[in-house]
């Protein structure tokens, strides 16, 4: 099994649901071993764990390309913002 995926498996949204509903503790939540033993791993071959691997991190990709698109978007509008006070006053 890839170790992304498996990564992948277990930070996936039903994982997680798993893992908040068997949480215990009041200052530190932790998950005990056997709730970990019974989490089913969907077990893919080899080749369909690779091609998940990779679609996962296009996804993360374009997430982080985005981010950084809308960043600029807002350093353009603020630059605006700036220049047209700077009109309107002087």
């Amino acid at each position: 099994m890839l170790p992304a995926y498996l990564a992948w498996v277990l930070n996936s949204a039903p994982a997680q649901r798993t893992f908040t509903q068997a949480a215990e503790g009041s200052s530190q939540l932790s998950v005990r071993k056997p709730v970990l033993a019974q989490l089913r791993v969907p077990l893919v071959p080899l080749e369909r764990q690779h091609a998940i691997v990779r679609f996962v991190q296009a996804a993360h990709e374009e997430q982080r390309t985005l981010e950084r698109l809308i960043a600029n978007r807002r350093r353009e509008v603020d630059l605006l913002a700036d220049a047209l006070a700077e009109q309107a006053a002087g």
